[in-house]
């Protein structure tokens, strides 16, 4: 089981395009337009570690297919910084 930092727990969200190229995540596989697979809190922190938004994910998120990818949360910031 994958969990953040902070102790939350994460879920497996595929990360796939539409043909209006618009991003999505899902807790199913999709059958096409697939981007990336990774574990994180919701649907709205997988995408946003994906997108040109410069926010951070509420939680970290990890990249399903390489333990070493991990894009830190906000949640780690306020532990670090505590």
């Amino acid at each position: 089981m994958e969990t953040c930092r902070c102790g939350v727990r994460l879920r497996r969200f595929w990360v796939w395009e539409d043909t209006n190229r618009v991003s999505h995540a899902s807790a199913f596989e999709p059958s096409s337009g697939l981007l990336r697979t990774v574990y994180a809190a919701t649907a709205r922190d997988a995408l946003l570690p994906l997108s040109m938004d410069p926010r951070l994910p509420k939680h970290d998120v990890h990249d399903a297919d390489d333990p070493a990818v991990v894009w830190d949360g906000r949640c780690s910031a306020l532990e670090a910084a505590g």
